[in-house]
C-alpha cells in the first residue's frame, strides 16, 4: 500500500477523532458525578457497608486526567496533519502518554472509602487493592476543627492505626450521617475521639 493510499485513509480519520476529542473534553466534567460517581456507588457498595464514599479528590484527578488525554491526542493528530516525515520517538511517546492518562483516569474511579462493622476500607489513588483495618487496629481519633469567628466547625476526622499510618476523612454529608455509628466502634475499642484545632 503506498503512501498516498494510507493519508487518504488517515485524513478520513481525522474529523471523526476531533470531534470524539472535542466531545470527549466537554462530557469530562460531567462524566465523574453522572457515570463514575452511580458506578462506583454500584459496583464497589455492599450491604454491610454503612458508610461509602468516592473521594472528592477522585473527579478532580479524573477530569485532568481526560483532559491531558485530549491534549496529547489533539497535539498527535496536529503533529500527524502537519509534518510528512514523523518521527517515531514522538509518535510513541504520544501514544504512552495517552495510556497513562487514560490508566490513571481508571485508577481514580477506584479511589475510594468505606466503613462497616468490621473496620475501615481505603483504596488510594496510587493503588487498585483495599487496604483494611480492624476496629482494634485503631489507635488513635481526631475531629479536626476549624475555629472561625462565629463558631468552631469540624472539618475531618483522622484516624491512626497500628501500623502508623493515619487516614483523613474529609466531614461532610455522608460521614455525618454515620458519625454516631463511628462513635461507638471506637467506643468499643476505649477510645475517645479528641477535639484538635
Amino acid at each position: 500500500m503506498n503512501r498516498t493510499v494510507i493519508s487518504s485513509q488517515e485524513s478520513k480519520l481525522i474529523p471523526l477523532q476531533v470531534v470524539f476529542i472535542c466531545i470527549l473534553f466537554l462530557s469530562s466534567i460531567f462524566f465523574p458525578f453522572v457515570l463514575v460517581y452511580p458506578l462506583q456507588e454500584w459496583i464497589m457498595s455492599n450491604d454491610t457497608y454503612w458508610f461509602f464514599q468516592p473521594r472528592m479528590y477522585s473527579s478532580i484527578v479524573f477530569i485532568g486526567s481526560i483532559c491531558a488525554l485530549c491534549v496529547i491526542w489533539g497535539g498527535l493528530l496536529i503533529y500527524v496533519t502537519k509534518v510528512t516525515h514523523r518521527s517515531r520517538l514522538i509518535m510513541g511517546s504520544g501514544i504512552i502518554s495517552c495510556f497513562l492518562a487514560l490508566l490513571i483516569a481508571i485508577s481514580a474511579c477506584f479511589y475510594y472509602e468505606h466503613m462497616s462493622n468490621e473496620g475501615i476500607c481505603i483504596n488510594p489513588l496510587t493503588s487498585f487493592d483495599e487496604r483494611c483495618y480492624l476496629w482494634d487496629e485503631v489507635t488513635d481519633a481526631k475531629s479536626i476543627l476549624n475555629p472561625s469567628d462565629q463558631e468552631t466547625k469540624e472539618i475531618a476526622l483522622v484516624f491512626s492505626f497500628k501500623d502508623g499510618t493515619e487516614w483523613e476523612f474529609p466531614l461532610n454529608h455522608e460521614l455525618m450521617g454515620s458519625k454516631s455509628r463511628i462513635t461507638t466502634m471506637l467506643k468499643e475499642q476505649n477510645i475517645e475521639v479528641k477535639r484538635v484545632k
